[in-house]
């Protein structure tokens, strides 16, 4: 989900437009060019994001944006924020991979079917 690619500035930086390049990639490897695309955004630590993970964060967002050029339609966007939820209800006591939540990991999975769902036109 990008929490690799904000352990260095360089590559928070770039990740926006390499994004971009691998979901252009992969259409092409498969001769989709609107292949249905869902990104699952960035939320682990919810609002205590450092700037480079909330710069990822931001970018993989903007890939979902309705209005984003040559995306429109066809790529969406998934924030896992709100699924980060506090370590009382959690095991564990991990900060990472979402405190082991289960829930969190039901949320992020129903949410990421719903968004594919509505890209392929087959929404409630």
């Amino acid at each position: 989900q990008g929490i690799a690619d904000a352990q260095s500035q360089a590559f928070a930086d770039e990740y926006g437009q390499k994004l971009a390049a691998l979901i252009k990639d992969v259409r092409v490897e498969f001769k989709q060019p609107k292949l249905p695309i869902v990104v699952v955004a960035l939320g682990q630590y919810g609002n205590a994001m450092t700037p480079r993970q909330r710069k990822v964060h931001d970018a993989q967002m903007e890939a979902g944006n309705p209005n984003h050029p040559g995306f429109a339609g066809n790529v969406a966007a998934v924030d896992t924020e709100p699924f980060y939820f506090s370590i009382e209800p959690s095991p564990g006591g991990r900060e990472w991979d979402y405190r082991r939540n289960a829930e969190s990991f039901l949320l992020i999975g129903e949410a990421a079917g719903r968004e594919m769902l509505r890209l392929l036109g087959k929404a409630d």
